[in-house]
């Protein structure tokens, strides 16, 4: 049984915003009435750890991977030509162990996978489902914030249930007139 309910990945972002609402997500889903476990690297990373060894129990331990897609982020994920990054080790761990991935996404410019999404992103979220918190007013309104956070824990609860990323989503879609997930 897993430990964690999700693994965050993420990059900070400029003066850490990205972290920061990452950390909000966290907070909230650990409050619901279901509350939920996220793996969270300020919260859940032990001082002095086998960084390469702890990451890979925290996403073996995790029941999905929530990739938190910026900019900054698919660079990282992508660019072969870059020094090695966190990101990138976290996303190609999860893939090889076959997580489910939950797109989740931060940067308003990338709501068209088609154009804005790396290739390799495409391949690998090939059915190209994401939750879209790029708004940055949801953060700094805690009942949207919420709101957002309770699909979330849906969507958790769902992929509890039925093992399948894509099957979860779908259920809390077909029963949330408002849900921000979105198929392109």
């Amino acid at each position: 049984m897993p430990t964690y309910d999700a693994f965050f990945s993420h990059s900070y972002g400029p003066a850490n915003v990205h972290h920061h609402q990452v950390a909000q997500i966290a907070r909230v889903l650990q409050t619901l009435q279901s509350p939920k476990t996220p793996w969270l690297d300020e919260t859940n990373l032990p001082f002095a750890a086998d960084l390469e060894h702890t990451f890979e129990n925290a996403i073996d331990s995790s029941r999905c991977f929530f990739l938190f897609l910026t900019q900054e982020y698919q660079e990282k994920v992508c660019d072969q030509s870059r020094a090695f990054n966190w990101c990138r080790y976290e996303f190609r761990a999860a893939i090889q162990m076959n997580k489910p991935i939950l797109v989740i996404l931060l940067d308003p410019a990338l709501r068209d996978p088609r154009t804005s999404w790396f290739r390799s992103m495409q391949i690998h979220c090939a059915d190209r489902l994401y939750f879209d918190m790029s708004d940055p007013t949801i953060f700094g309104n805690p009942q949207l914030l919420n709101e957002k956070c309770i699909l979330l824990g849906r969507i958790l609860d769902e992929l509890q249930m039925n093992g399948d990323m894509t099957s979860a989503i779908n259920i809390v879609l077909n029963n949330h007139d408002s849900c921000p997930i979105h198929n392109e």
